[in-house]
């Protein structure tokens, strides 16, 4: 409104980018909103939604509960980039026998199980080591992706549920990528109702 007022033509959008780029107390400022909401309550939910960043397809995520609300803009909307966010950009890489027991259930093969079994550790590896190991198993970065993307979210969830993030309960919609990613993982009644006449 006050550069209005001087008839000067300008868009919320740009107003925004003069406020918030290259000016890092803002961004630390929804950190520390977002840090302090999640301890607020042990109930937390997630959706998220298709948004376009500079004509390229993006995903924003929505994590809330009744304290507050927190928006989120990433190229994808798997497990991994929502372990990012929960994990605030702290995210690491457990290669655990905890780590061994969800690559069973998410049904790598035995191959590459008896591989790992070998290699266990009680150390966190950065995302670094993680690919470094992923490079070791998979040398040809053309196949092998299915493998890769059950070792990186086994390790990832690993990390995760033993470190102060971890959610007890989380409302979201079925999507798969929600799975494993609180101890009580519940639908809200819009998408739990679907499943019935």
């Amino acid at each position: 409104r006050f550069l209005k007022t001087f008839d000067l033509q300008i868009s919320h959008g740009k107003i925004s980018s003069m406020l918030i780029e290259e000016h890092p107390i803002f961004h630390q400022e929804k950190e520390d909103i977002v840090d302090a909401a999640i301890k607020s309550s042990i109930y937390q939910q997630m959706d998220d939604t298709g948004s376009r960043v500079n004509g390229i397809n993006h995903y924003t995520h929505v994590l809330c509960n009744d304290f507050f609300t927190a928006y989120f803009t990433r190229p994808k909307k798997d497990r991994l980039t929502l372990l990012e966010l929960l994990c605030r950009d702290q995210l690491q890489f457990m290669l655990n026998q905890k780590a061994y027991e969800l690559m069973t259930e998410f049904g790598l093969a035995t191959k590459w199980l008896e591989q790992i079994a070998v290699i266990l550790q009680s150390q966190p590896l950065t995302r670094k080591e993680i690919d470094n190991l992923l490079q070791t198993l998979f040398p040809n970065p053309k196949k092998h992706s299915t493998n890769r993307r059950i070792i990186l979210e086994s390790t990832a969830l690993a990390y995760y549920q033993q470190s102060k993030y971890f959610i007890h309960y989380l409302m979201t919609d079925d999507a798969p990528q929600f799975n494993k990613l609180a101890l009580h993982h519940a639908l809200c009644w819009i998408h739990e109702g679907r499943h019935y006449k």
